[in-house]
C-alpha cells in the first residue's frame, strides 16, 4: 500500500516541469510580443487645421497633402490628401446649405438627399431625381 501512495506523488512531481516549461514559453512569447510592439517603427502624423471652419484633422505621414485646383475650390473642397501605394484619396468638403436639423424627424441622410436634389440640377444639367 505504501508503494501505491509513492506512485501518486511521483506522478504529480513529473508533471511540474512540463507545466513550468509551458508557463515559461507563454511568458517568453508575451515579453517578445511586447518588445516587438515597442521597437516597431511608429507612424508619424501630420495635422490640418482650419480655424474658419473649426476643423482639425490628423492624417498619417504616408499620405501627402496636395494643392487644390480652382475647380475643386469652387466645389467647396478645403483639403485633400493622396497616397500612391495602395492608391487612396481623401478629401474634405464644406457643404453650406444643410442648416440645423430639426430634432423631430430630421436626419442627416434626409438633409443630404434634399440638398443634393436641390443643388445638383444646377451643377449637373443631366441629373434626374430618383424616386
Amino acid at each position: 500500500m505504501a508503494s501505491h501512495t509513492y506512485r501518486r506523488s511521483y506522478r504529480g512531481t513529473r508533471r511540474r516541469p512540463i507545466y513550468f516549461c509551458g508557463f515559461l514559453v507563454i511568458l517568453l512569447l508575451a515579453v517578445g510580443f511586447f518588445l516587438f510592439r515597442q521597437t516597431r517603427d511608429k507612424t508619424r502624423w501630420n495635422t490640418y487645421q482650419n480655424d474658419e471652419l473649426g476643423v482639425a484633422l490628423e492624417w498619417p505621414e504616408t499620405f501627402a497633402a496636395t494643392d487644390l485646383t480652382e475647380q475643386e475650390q469652387a466645389a467647396n473642397i478645403v483639403f485633400r490628401i493622396t497616397r500612391e501605394e495602395p492608391s487612396a484619396l481623401f478629401s474634405l468638403r464644406f457643404e453650406s446649405g444643410l442648416g440645423p436639423l430639426k430634432l423631430a424627424g430630421g436626419t442627416v441622410f434626409d438633409a443630404l438627399v434634399e440638398a443634393i436634389n436641390r443643388r445638383y440640377p444646377d451643377r449637373f444639367p443631366d441629373y434626374k431625381k430618383e424616386k
